[in-house]
């Protein structure tokens, strides 16, 4: 898969604050999700120019499970988001609550 200068950025981000390497055990707790969505949103907007393209990728995701870019990510961050039910939910869960705070910042 061919990446976009957005989705790039997007993998940079993920690779970064939510490898499994890195990421807290309790990720998936409703206010870790939005200090974590709080902080990517705002990383994320300093490297792009196109915030509408972001929400966009970021909706596409949250309805398709077996998006390319969801398989991109759980790949390079070695989490099963779109394997194992529990985490797709809480993964989506963040990609929707990115979602919330990227609408308020634009």
């Amino acid at each position: 898969m061919v990446l976009n200068n957005i989705e790039e950025i997007v993998v940079q981000e993920f690779v970064c604050f939510y490898h499994a390497d890195l990421i807290d055990e309790n990720w998936g707790d409703k206010c870790v999700q939005e200090d974590l969505a709080k902080g990517s949103v705002v990383r994320l907007l300093s490297r792009i120019n196109e915030p509408v393209q972001l929400l966009e990728l970021f909706e596409r995701m949250v309805v398709e499970r077996q998006y390319p870019m969801n398989q991109t990510l759980s790949k390079e961050t070695e989490i099963e988001w779109m394997i194992e039910d529990e985490d797709w939910i809480s993964y989506r869960t963040l990609l929707e609550t990115m979602i919330v705070v990227l609408k308020s910042k634009i």
